[in-house]
């Protein structure tokens, strides 16, 4: 079986902190990403629904809303666990999400579909600005307490 191998953290413990900076800036990220998800999935149906052949699109759309969702929460919540490669991960699925709904803004726009090419323009909008959220410096200082603090409770766990 495979054993993470844990190094001491270099960083002393921080402070006990109920909010930690950032924590503003994370819930607001994640909200703006929700929204932007619940887009990146209908553009992703609208695609979908231009094939004639497509049946049962109700169940396909669920499943495609709830799989983005997932892998939305899935990653979040590895990072306020201090993961550093689930942030990564997090800014590739917003670029993901973003490319996804820029596609679908000019695919609507070519076919006439003003409503779906505004309602992509509002997602990529929103994805944008929890890209922005992201990369400011009060998120990467939240990321660097919860690497830091969950660090150190590993490093406290680990069998001796």
């Amino acid at each position: 079986m495979f054993k993470r191998q844990l190094k001491r953290p270099s960083k002393p413990m921080p402070e006990y902190k109920i909010l930690p900076i950032g924590t503003w800036h994370f819930i607001a990220a994640v909200m703006l990403m929700i929204f932007c998800v619940f887009c990146t999935g209908e553009i992703i149906i609208y695609f979908l629904k231009l094939d004639a052949q497509t049946e049962n699109v109700a169940f396909i759309e669920l499943g495609v809303i709830v799989a983005l969702g997932f892998v939305l929460s899935h990653l979040s919540f590895m990072v306020t666990r201090g993961s550093v490669f689930c942030y990564g991960l997090l800014l590739k699925y917003n670029r993901i999400c973003m490319s996804v709904l820029v596609v679908g803004n000019i695919v609507a726009l070519i076919l006439g579909d003003v409503s779906t090419a505004v309602f992509a323009a509002v997602g990529l909008a929103l994805g944008l600005l929890a890209h922005q959220i992201y990369l400011s410096e009060k998120y990467l200082e939240f990321l660097d307490f919860q690497e830091v603090a969950w660090g150190h409770y590993r490093w406290n766990r680990r069998k001796k």
